[in-house]
């Protein structure tokens, strides 16, 4: 609970000291959702229980069955100024051990590795770029030595602030019908966990590519265009008040 009110508590005052009146050509957040799936790289995993032997496997192996229980998904908000914006964005990254030893039953964290990242992000040469770091929010399920993890007494149902995450991203926008869009991005995120089994811990480490659909909208602060000089490029009077506004100036 401590580690989780300390990982919180750094990354939202990171989040709330961004400047407010982020802007692009007005104000202009963004809201996005997505589905997709990961490709999972083999990467160390090390368990320690008291009182029985240390597990490791050098090259753990994930599936993240996208589809599955709950499904993989992300969401991201963002604020833009120009062509630059900073996000808060959630992937519903999920982990299941597809080549566990005989002392592991199972051992997934699939309510979850979740990756809670603050991006940068920027628009240029035709695509979107991001960059973004911050925490893994993990909820693991495993079975181990015959000893299940219980998490039914957790003040937060099972899940654990659990490491660091980072995250680069490329991705290509398509806008429709007003200010909604459909996206396609490319993702890569590397991240570190330490999360609970049953008396003692598990180090997970993870490299993941993903492949995410996305769907969104943006929505403009148009007050915020009062005495500026330009809206999307176009001159914030309309022309139909330009001939009355000629004629009164004339008459003076």
């Amino acid at each position: 609970m401590k580690k989780f009110v300390f990982f919180a508590a750094l990354f939202f005052s990171l989040v709330f000291s961004l400047d407010s009146n982020a802007q692009i050509n007005s104000d202009r957040i963004s809201f996005e959702l997505g589905f997709g799936s990961a490709l999972n790289v083999p990467t160390p995993l090390h368990i320690h229980m008291n009182g029985q032997e240390d597990i490791d496997i050098d090259s753990a192996e994930y599936d993240d069955k996208p589809l599955y229980d709950a499904p993989y998904y992300n969401w991201r908000v963002g604020l833009w100024k120009e062509n630059k914006a900073w996000e808060i964005e959630l992937i519903h990254h999920k982990l299941y051990l597809m080549n566990p030893t005989p002392e592991i039953d199972y051992f997934n964290i699939s309510h979850g590795y979740n990756l809670v990242t603050l991006n940068r992000a920027w628009d240029a040469k035709g695509a979107i770029w991001r960059l973004g770091g911050g925490f893994v929010l993990a909820h693991p399920e495993s079975r181990i030595y015959g000893k299940e993890l219980d998490w039914s007494n957790d003040y937060l149902d099972g899940f654990y602030a659990a490491g660091p995450t980072m995250q680069a991203t490329a991705g290509k926008r398509w806008y429709g019908w007003g200010d909604t869009f459909v996206a396609l991005e490319a993702k890569f995120t590397a991240s570190y966990a330490e999360v609970p089994v049953f008396d003692g811990k598990a180090y997970v480490p993870n490299l993941a590519f993903h492949a995410i659909f996305m769907i969104g909208f943006d929505w403009v602060n148009k007050k915020a265009e009062v005495g500026t000089s330009s809206y999307y490029g176009k001159d914030p009077y309309p022309a139909v008040i330009d001939p009355l506004y000629l004629a009164r100036s004339s008459s003076i």
